[in-house]
């Protein structure tokens, strides 16, 4: 059997249009990347903040379903609530009633390039109803910050024990789609 020949008008791609190709496609791949990668830096900070709101808000359910004082103690980065049946805004181990740990966060290392700003210690407690006592005077504001790309958000927690998220400033129009819950 003899091989059959292509038409002569049936030619290939040269290896100029090849390269061509491959080119725009290089081209368009960076973009996407760095896209994603901006898209990714803003998520991060918008994980965070639901985060911390989901834990207050945990916290406070407790407070009133074990009718209990459950504590939340912020220390640069990272955060600590646990139960605290003598309100006393400490967490200590072993003791007699238990102060059992509900969580215990490290939003730098869940969360890279964010940080909650100012790095003070300050602690809350939810009361057996509900309401919020702090360490320090009202209002209660938690920033949380991004160091990637120099936006934040505030979360607010109310002497009535509303639970507030500001919107993120700069032009970032997505931050805004963190409203306001209870």
């Amino acid at each position: 059997m003899r091989p059959q020949r292509l038409p002569a008008n049936s030619r290939g791609f040269s290896l100029v249009e090849l390269m061509v190709v491959l080119a725009v496609i290089s081209v368009l791949a960076g973009f996407s990347y760095s896209g994603f990668i901006s898209i990714q830096k803003r998520e991060q900070l918008k994980a965070a903040t639901l985060q911390l709101v989901s834990d207050l808000k945990e916290a406070k359910m407790l407070s009133i379903e074990k009718r209990t004082s459950y504590a939340i103690t912020f220390t640069n980065s990272e955060y600590l609530i646990f139960r605290d049946p003598d309100s006393d805004f400490t967490y200590t181990d072993g003791t007699t009633p238990a102060h059992d740990i509900l969580r215990d966060v490290d939003i730098s290392t869940n969360y890279t390039n964010i940080s909650i700003n100012p790095a003070v210690d300050f602690a809350l407690r939810f009361n057996s109803k509900g309401l919020p006592l702090k360490s320090t005077a009202w209002p209660c504001s938690i920033v949380l910050v991004s160091s990637a790309t120099g936006r934040y958000c505030t979360v607010t927690v109310s002497s009535a024990g509303m639970i507030d998220v500001a919107t993120c400033t700069g032009d970032d129009p997505d931050c805004m789609d963190l409203t306001s819950s209870e």
